[in-house]
């Protein structure tokens, strides 16, 4: 990193530096490098923060609004994800109009205070003492069907978000306790990196090979299949796309777009199949994780990219599924450059250790 760059400030929560997508929504300072183009270095410097310390750095976001505001920690909670955690920007907008704030976040207020009084104060979040037996499987089904963690009340008409201490009485423990992946041993460092397990004398040497050689080699076959799933869903849509054509201001060139995005898709597939080969064969460490860090970005970039292949293609929409596709396949193409380029260095530097002597 350049030493003459300014650091993020010490609450910042976002350690992917790389992909951080600024917005003026976001309460982020975003630093200006200088002498801007002489070096290769971004000029941005991060702080990696573990899942500890972030759910820390949150509690204490979330206790501060709580308390500046005189809000319950579920209702401080709620709005800061509405406000996407922009402190200044809530504060600011709840202080012009508390009332518009909680209307828009699906807060209720209270029936009993005046909005406009100098003493309005919102209400306490309602508690729910013996959950129906339809609200049971409502809120069931928001979290093990659709993996949310806060859902709008059921009640027609209502927008008020039920939080965590109100889901945790409308479902049973082992339905709540799937919201922690940690506990499980699946939280989101393991989907693509293997967790060695802990010492056991039930599992022998050849066992925990055989496992970690299954682990890299299913990511390595998905990969595979993908890329022909790709491919047979061009097919399909071909024919739907030249009608588009026909029957949209769209010129040939411009209704190519899905094709390109498959093309990169596929290169891209292709990268990350090999990805897991070379993973296999890294020995544990900082190199070894910086590698699979930027793994993670691409898959992710490609899996949403995948994803926006299989939407319908219809008359009235395709201008602006076509925008977000270029703009996502320019995207999957930067971070397919950065694995391909610091893969390349590093092997030219000599960077990468191995868990086998390579001749």
């Amino acid at each position: 990193m350049s030493d003459d760059s300014e650091g993020f400030p010490s609450d910042s929560y976002d350690s992917d530096a790389s992909a951080l997508d600024v917005d003026e929504d976001y309460d982020f300072e975003v630093p200006v490098a200088k002498n801007k183009g002489k070096g290769r270095t971004l000029g941005i410097v991060y702080e990696s923060l573990s899942p500890t310390r972030l759910q820390s750095l949150v509690g204490e976001d979330i206790s501060n609004i709580a308390s500046v505001l005189g809000l319950e920690s579920p209702i401080a909670s709620i709005l800061l994800q509405h406000f996407r955690w922009n402190r200044d920007k809530l504060i600011e907008k709840y202080m012009d109009s508390s009332a518009c704030v909680l209307r828009d976040a699906g807060e209720p207020q209270s029936v009993i205070a005046v909005p406009d009084s100098p003493t309005y104060r919102p209400n306490k979040r309602a508690r729910i003492n013996s959950p129906s037996d339809s609200s049971f499987i409502y809120a069931t089904s928001k979290v093990k069907e659709e993996g949310m963690c806060a859902f709008n009340c059921m009640q027609d008409g209502c927008a008020t978000v039920v939080d965590e201490s109100s889901i945790q009485k409308l479902v049973d423990k082992p339905t709540f306790d799937r919201r922690n992946w940690d506990v499980h041993g699946y939280n989101n460092d393991v989907c693509n990196t293997w967790k060695e397990p802990e010492p056991d004398a039930a599992n022998t040497e050849a066992k925990q090979n055989l496992e970690k050689w299954l682990f890299y080699f299913d990511r390595f076959n998905n990969h595979e299949l993908s890329v022909r799933l790709d491919e047979e869903l061009v097919e399909q849509t071909e024919e739907k796309m030249l009608e588009v054509q026909e029957s949209s201001e769209l010129s040939w060139i411009e209704a190519r777009f899905m094709n390109d995005a498959v093309e990169e898709l596929t290169r891209c597939r292709v990268t990350l199949k090999w990805t897991y080969a070379m993973a296999y064969f890294l020995a544990p460490g900082n190199q070894k994780q910086i590698f699979e860090d930027i793994q993670a970005d691409l898959e992710k970039a490609v899996e949403n990219l995948s994803q926006l292949l299989e939407e319908p293609i219809e008359k009235d929409t395709v201008k602006s599924l076509r925008q977000r596709m270029v703009d996502k396949t320019v995207y999957v193409r930067g971070r397919h450059e950065i694995v391909s380029r610091d893969t390349a260095e590093g092997l030219a530097e000599g960077r990468w250790e191995w868990n086998l002597p390579l001749e």
